[in-house]
């Protein structure tokens, strides 16, 4: 581990200088940058855009009083931008992924899931809750109302009334209906 970089006034400092305290900065920066975004080609993209900014405008940043803070700043908001722009590009990725290189019980399992949590999202709190607890981590009823607060027979009747509007809410959909019950 080397020294830690000298902490920087708003005194003039030169190109040469300023790139080198950039240098000396740049694995901090970049183990922050690897910590917002999980990845590190990510992260290396993050720091070495926010790095240009600050010297292309490194006569903007003079009345800060410290480089390092400033640094941590400008990777910060850089790594979130990225996060940003990144996650509709890996929505796109995903869909092409599947519409080009799975088979279409693949995609159709894909929409279905999609299907299925919007429909259980849609719930009303509480049954959506005693749902999850009940159908997805496998909770007990009576381990349920003790979570809930709620006695064994609310929990029953949440249960119902949560898989009845599934079911009536699957049924208008084409995919899920049987041949003949589909609702228009």
């Amino acid at each position: 581990m080397g020294k830690p970089p000298q902490e920087v006034t708003n005194e003039a400092m030169s190109y040469d200088q300023l790139t080198h305290l950039l240098g000396t900065l740049r694995p901090q920066l970049l183990s922050q940058a690897t910590h917002i975004t999980g990845d590190r080609d990510d992260a290396e993209d993050a720091v070495q855009e926010a790095l240009l900014r600050i010297l292309v405008h490194r006569a903007e940043w003079e009345h800060y009083s410290s480089l390092e803070a400033l640094c941590r700043t400008v990777v910060h908001h850089q790594a979130i931008d990225f996060l940003r722009r990144a996650r509709p590009r890996a929505e796109i990725e995903e869909a092409d992924r599947l519409s080009a290189s799975s088979t279409e019980d693949e995609v159709e399992q894909y929409e279905t899931q999609a299907l299925l949590t919007s429909a259980i999202e849609s719930l009303p709190t509480k049954q959506r809750l005693i749902f999850r607890l009940k159908e997805v981590e496998g909770y007990e009823v009576e381990e349920i109302a003790q979570i809930a607060g709620l006695s064994s027979e609310a929990i029953y009747n949440n249960l119902s009334r949560a898989r009845s509007t599934l079911r009536s809410r699957l049924l208008m959909h084409k995919d899920f209906a049987p041949y003949g019950t589909r609702h228009k």
